[in-house]
């Protein structure tokens, strides 16, 4: 103890001391949390010397990642350290929040989204099927990932790999929402449980760089219509579903190729692109997006989905609609919550 050393057997700090202590000698206390947390070095070390082998045969725009994320739609700085600090299990917060498969090649070829939400049919889509949207979409009463939309979804893109006569290999994280098939034109491989967070490309920075330009949208969104309404949380309240598709379509095309190429080299795959220092393509805010946010760091607010339950659970579910099964997978991330209160200017 310093104190000890000092000879100052009575010192107390103040908590405003101790936060200004751990400020000017950038101090944090981080708790490692997640699945990078756990990951057994043995077994990923394992993975990559067999993965050339296992991709054999497989041309590199036939080697594919997919993944989901949960995806807090409406999210606004002033939630971010609610919504980081609950896990948002069983449902809690999911009127506010969608899931998103999201899947691409290691060329960088990238596959149309996967959006499941809680209503087959919202309000917004009137005047509009949901064939015409530039997502797939699903829904189901917890806007979770089942695996009955899991089969379905795969089982379209083996048609799709049917009619263009091509055999790809499909890597998937190991979990309850992803039972196994055996199809003609897509071969499914598990990743080792516990080791997504350094094996899987989408979690390698895909997802992160599409979180990083989706929430420009919603917040320019609301900067253009700060004289419609008195707060800045009445205008997200007011954001729809076909909304955040939207953000999330522009999003997804803002990934480009190399950053898809860098990722898939990042958790392993080396043989299918030249080797690269960093798959983090996470961009920065403009600076009248950072004002909203008052002091708080912007990779806070676009980390708040990290701790997003994005398939069903598998125990202690109480569960009625029968589209929800009983199974399960936890998004996670090595990040704590943030110290600062976000909060955003009315």
């Amino acid at each position: 103890m310093l104190s000890v050393e000092l000879g100052l057997d009575d010192f107390s700090a103040s908590n405003g001391w101790l936060d200004r202590f751990q400020k000017r000698h950038n101090i944090s206390c981080s708790v490692l949390s997640g699945e990078g947390a756990s990951v057994n070095e043995e077994m990923v070390n394992d993975w990559c010397s067999r993965l050339e082998s296992m991709c054999e045969g497989y041309s590199l725009k036939d080697i594919f990642n997919a993944n989901e994320t949960g995806l807090f739609n409406r999210a606004l700085p002033t939630r971010s350290q609610v919504i980081r600090s609950d896990k948002c299990h069983r449902g809690k917060n999911s009127k506010e929040r969608i899931t998103v498969l999201l899947g691409c090649s290691a060329m960088g070829k990238k596959h149309t989204p996967l959006v499941i939400s809680r209503a087959a049919n919202p309000r917004c889509f009137r005047g509009n099927s949901t064939s015409s949207l530039p997502v797939t979409y699903q829904a189901n009463k917890r806007a979770w990932m089942t695996s009955t939309i899991f089969k379905d979804w795969l089982q379209k893109l083996n048609n799709k790999m049917t009619l263009e006569k091509r055999k790809i290999i499909m890597f998937v994280d190991n979990c309850a929402a992803h039972p196994a098939m055996t199809l003609s034109n897509v071969k499914l491989v598990f990743l080792p449980p516990n080791t997504t967070a350094r094996l899987q490309p989408c979690d390698g920075g895909i997802i992160k760089a599409v979180i990083s330009t989706y929430r420009k949208k919603p917040l320019c969104h609301i900067l253009l219509k700060m004289n419609e309404a008195s707060t800045a949380a009445d205008l997200a309240g007011k954001g729809t579903v076909l909304d955040a598709i939207s953000w999330l379509k522009y999003a997804w095309d803002c990934v480009q190729a190399e950053t898809i190429q860098k990722c898939f080299a990042h958790c392993g795959f080396i043989f299918a692109t030249a080797p690269t220092a960093s798959a983090d393509a996470t961009e920065t805010a403009p600076a009248e997006l950072l004002l909203l946010l008052q002091g708080s760091s912007w990779a806070d607010f676009i980390e708040c989905d990290n701790e997003v339950t994005a398939t069903t659970e598998v125990f202690g579910v109480v569960e009625t609609a029968p589209e929800v099964e009983e199974e399960t997978k936890t998004l996670t991330a090595s990040h704590i919550s943030a110290r600062q209160t976000l909060t955003l200017k009315k």
